[in-house]
């Protein structure tokens, strides 16, 4: 994987949880009610568990991106197609969405 091609896979990560972190601290905001604060219905719930899934995790898979992005110019370059990055990541967050629906 090229240089460039490494630095695009950060920045989407870590652009991605910035921008995650920031949407979190807003819709956040207020929810220090204690028991009994309503926690809004299940669309709200999904929204925000997705974006704090984003948030925290996106810095932790951040080394099994840049591999798979590796692995995928390489079987590209190879001629063998291979899902983008941004499909495995949204693989990653969709594997978390089911856990926080079935949790």
């Amino acid at each position: 994987m090229t240089r460039g091609g490494s630095l695009q896979v950060w920045a989407l990560l870590v652009g991605g949880a910035l921008v995650t972190w920031i949407v979190m601290y807003e819709r956040m905001r207020g929810m220090d009610g204690g028991p009994g604060t309503d926690l809004g219905g299940l669309v709200w719930f999904l929204g925000v568990w997705v974006t704090m899934m984003a948030a925290m995790m996106f810095p932790s898979v951040a080394p099994m991106a840049l591999f798979h992005a590796r692995v995928a110019r390489g079987r590209s370059e190879q001629g063998t197609p291979t899902a983008p990055t941004w499909v495995f990541l949204a693989g990653y967050l969709a594997a978390w969405t089911l856990f926080g629906l079935v949790a």
